[in-house]
């Protein structure tokens, strides 16, 4: 018995060291000069997250993401910023490209520490709660003029229900510049999630064609996830999950809504087995009709998206999306082998010039 259970100790020790050496040579291979991704904006290189949550980093210019391993992670990109989701413990690495450059993302998954709590802590674990509030505050004088502008942040966490989990993000500004806003909504998001439901409110990411599993892009694809500013609601019912969302596009003033795009809609997604997933979305879109919105005239939108994605292996992914509008149609096809050693896609596209979709990403 001593003997097989050293032996087992050796083998996961070994499975999890050989994982940490694929992760290196991984970076090595995607190239990345140092200096890449030393300046401001760059994204970090190692994201750590807790297993069966999600984590929203910034990172400009960043596209064309891919997971090496989505057993343990999968991510959407939308508006300069990478949400990260922890699927499955463990480590791997995400490439991608910035500004035309490669770019890689060590992605860590570990397990929530666990907490210990006296018998007297316990009775009171649903009061429990942490919350966190920060402001920067930058003064400018000229001599003859002088203004302050301040950057507030402000987060919540705490245990809801049974199995349940609140989350609240915020971050404004404020500043007494001559011929700017006095106040602006930066960013605001607020989650409920439970094994069976997630509710989310304020800024939050939604695929308009994929809500459910991992999909790759190749660096000819475009991602069909957008942030809204609204509110969204998923149930989860074995291998079905539906979602309703709607909202608009994040304006650069909260108050200022005439560029936005207006959004709403339904998806489902089946998981039919290990290797193949359906989805479907019907989503309803108001744009306006030039790039600014100064005109005022805005175009509706009614557009109906299916698709599946098959994966034989941890290594082969095929991927097709058609689609349907009352502006022409869409269809498009990829195929992704991807290892720690070797990145390969072939991916193809067409739509019709006003299809939807075309009108929120351009």
């Amino acid at each position: 018995m001593v003997i097989t259970k050293l032996t087992m100790n050796w083998r996961r020790q070994i499975a999890t060291l050989a994982a940490k050496i694929l992760a290196l040579l991984s970076l090595c291979l995607v190239g990345l000069p140092a200096h890449a991704q030393n300046d401001a904006e760059a994204p970090p290189s190692l994201v750590e997250i807790y297993w069966q949550s999600s984590k929203t980093i910034s990172a400009p210019g960043v596209d064309n993401l891919i997971i090496l391993d989505p057993d343990i992670a999968k991510a959407e990109i939308a508006s300069d910023v990478i949400q990260i989701f922890g699927v499955g413990r463990g480590e791997t690495v995400a490439l991608g490209y910035r500004n035309g450059a490669p770019v890689s993302i060590r992605i860590r998954v570990i397990q929530r520490p666990a907490m210990v709590l006296s018998p007297g802590a316990l009775r009171r674990q649903s009061e429990m709660a942490q919350g966190m509030f920060g402001s920067t505050v930058q003064i400018f004088d000229s001599g003859t003029t002088r203004t302050v502008s301040a950057l507030n942040t402000f987060s919540w966490t705490q245990v809801a229900g049974g199995d349940g989990r609140l989350d609240i993000n915020t971050q404004t500004e404020e500043n007494d510049i001559a011929g700017t806003h006095i106040f602006n909504i930066r960013h605001g998001a607020i989650s409920f999630v439970n094994p069976g439901i997630q509710v989310q409110a304020l800024d939050y990411v939604v695929s308009l064609t994929d809500n459910g599993p991992q999909h790759y892009l190749s660096p000819f694809s475009v991602s069909d996830s957008v942030e809204l500013r609204g509110a969204s609601l998923t149930l989860k019912r074995g291998d079905n999950q539906y979602s309703l969302f709607g909202g608009t596009t994040i304006p650069f003033y909260f108050l200022t809504l005439g560029s936005t795009r207006d959004i709403g809609g339904f998806s489902f997604v089946r998981r039919q087995s290990n290797e193949l997933s359906l989805y479907a979305t019907t989503p309803y879109i108001n744009a306006p009709t030039d790039f600014l919105g100064f005109s005022g005239a805005r175009r509706n939108n009614y557009m109906q998206t299916a698709g599946f994605v098959y994966q034989p292996d941890s290594k082969w992914s095929f991927l097709g999306t058609g689609g349907a509008s009352n502006h022409g149609g869409m269809g498009r096809g990829e195929v992704d082998y991807i290892t720690p050693q070797l990145t390969f896609f072939a991916a193809g596209s067409v739509s019709a010039p006003l299809f939807p979709l075309n009108q929120i990403f351009s």
